[in-house]
């Protein structure tokens, strides 16, 4: 770039690039970046290798260090001990298995019990179908609303629609099955 030459870069040359990058980050480039963040690395001092002490295990060593360092700094409760404090929540249960009926009753809204009988939870399901009574009286708002209205005419004819299909589906029967056997 500085040579003003024309370079492409491809994403993998790029992800190339970022792991050479990163490979060349040493330990006492991290440990710098963490002490000029103010965070401790060790209590010891600077002669401690972290590369070497990561690598023998030493992770108890240097966590019970933060610890020490935190009680110190007065950020956590004098009353708790480092595990105490790190599996606070271990017994908490976090998410829950549901069993098959349970999922069926969520979505359905059917408890299912013992004797394999169904009822169905007021409130909870698909809604009652309303009567023809109550479905005439839901289209007289829409009369009323689009014949206040000087350009309502097809919302007329539509209010005019549903409430001539309202009436034919009200006259309807159910018929008998013995109807559909019958000599013609």
């Amino acid at each position: 770039m500085s040579m003003k030459r024309e370079t492409t870069i491809d994403h993998y040359m790029a992800i190339e690039m970022l792991q050479a990058a990163w490979m060349s980050v040493t330990a006492s480039t991290i440990a710098n970046c963490f002490r000029h963040a103010s965070f401790g690395v060790n209590s010891g001092g600077d002669s401690e290798d972290i590369g070497a002490a990561a690598n023998e295990g030493a992770a108890g060593d240097q966590d019970l260090a933060s610890w020490d360092a935190l009680l110190d700094a007065g950020v956590v409760p004098d009353c708790d001990t480092f595990c105490t404090y790190v599996n606070a929540n271990a017994d908490a249960v976090t998410t829950e298995e549901l069993t098959e009926a349970e999922i069926v009753r969520a979505v359905t809204g059917v408890v299912n019990d013992d004797r394999r009988m169904c009822r169905r939870q007021p409130g909870v399901g698909e809604p009652d179908v309303p009567t023809s009574a109550q479905a005439l009286d839901a289209a007289d708002p829409l009369r009323r609303f689009f014949g206040a209205h000087d350009d309502g005419e097809d919302g007329l004819d539509i209010a005019a629609a549903a409430e001539k299909a309202i009436i034919r589906l009200r006259k309807t029967r159910q018929k008998s099955i013995k109807d559909y056997f019958s000599a013609k």
